[in-house]
């Protein structure tokens, strides 16, 4: 059975409907991930974009380091998805588009390859984003979670 052993809240900036889940030392250009579709992942080589279902407002990100393939139960949130991404010192950040990093480090684990599996809650039906965009709420419409451990080939 699996263990979690790092649990990390971090409040981030959603600007252009995405926040980037980033290795600690990203240098690499064709590191970058795509913008990917609404509301799904899309994958770099040391980096996972999250496209959120909004434009621009704030959300909360938990992330989770465990040891091994965490229960795949997403208790209130749906499964947006699972990505791969390198991890050069086993550290990563959460990067906005604009200003400052939301909070510190998080450390994973080893050096290696991390299988990241994503979750999201609303507090809005997503049949209404269109609606809920331009209502001036900017705060608690979104959370995630964000599952990650060692891929093992």
């Amino acid at each position: 059975m699996s263990r979690k052993w790092v649990t990390a809240e971090r409040y981030v900036k959603v600007e252009h409907s995405s926040f980037v889940v980033q290795d600690f030392h990203e240098d690499d250009e064709r590191a970058s991930p795509p913008v990917g579709e609404s509301g799904g992942l899309a994958a770099g080589t040391r980096s996972v974009r999250v496209m959120s279902l909004l434009p621009d407002h704030d959300v909360e990100v938990v992330v989770e380091s465990w040891d091994g393939e965490p229960p795949a139960a997403g208790g209130d949130g749906v499964l947006v998805g699972e990505e791969v991404m390198e991890s050069q010192y086993g550290v990563v950040l959460l990067q906005q588009w604009q200003g400052e990093l939301p909070g510190g480090p998080i450390a994973l684990g080893m050096p290696g390859r991390y299988r990241l599996r994503v979750w999201r809650a609303t507090t809005f039906d997503p049949a209404e984003r269109g609606r809920v965009a331009y209502s001036g709420v900017t705060e608690g419409l979104e959370s995630y979670r964000i599952q990650a451990w060692p891929e093992t080939a």
